[in-house]
């Protein structure tokens, strides 16, 4: 977990292939995996946004969305490695209500190259 003086972030792992013995019975009565990033009010616990992880595995064994290291949250942004290999940043808005995530870096097990917000116009169009 990370503190930022006013919000509580959260990462949650929640696979959905845990692969120990008590996964059928947990499953029976679980609701589907949701794993990311998530923003609390620390003197209440009230959820203030959720970021869902991009599932980038597509059905690979060893690989999870989830978050299950620490993460570090700056002015501005809270950044969380995630199980698939991919390092993402969410930039948190003023109104504290809203974050949007984008992938820094993955390792050679992710399903594509990462996605940077500082790509030229050019490379956007194609040229």
């Amino acid at each position: 977990m990370a503190f930022d003086g006013a919000r509580l972030y959260v990462p949650i792992s929640d696979m959905a292939n845990s692969m120990d013995a008590s996964e059928k019975a947990r499953n029976a009565n679980a609701a589907p995996p949701r794993p990311g990033l998530y923003a609390l009010d620390p003197h209440d616990g009230k959820l203030l946004w959720q970021s869902p992880a991009d599932d980038v595995c597509l059905g690979r064994s060893s690989c999870d969305p989830g978050i299950l290291a620490s993460i570090a949250a700056i002015p501005g942004a809270v950044f969380a490695g995630h199980m698939d290999g991919r390092v993402r940043a969410t930039t948190l808005r003023a109104d504290a209500c809203s974050g949007s995530t984008t992938p820094l870096a993955s390792s050679p097990r992710s399903a594509e190259p990462p996605h940077t917000a500082a790509r030229s116009e050019a490379a956007v169009r194609g040229a």
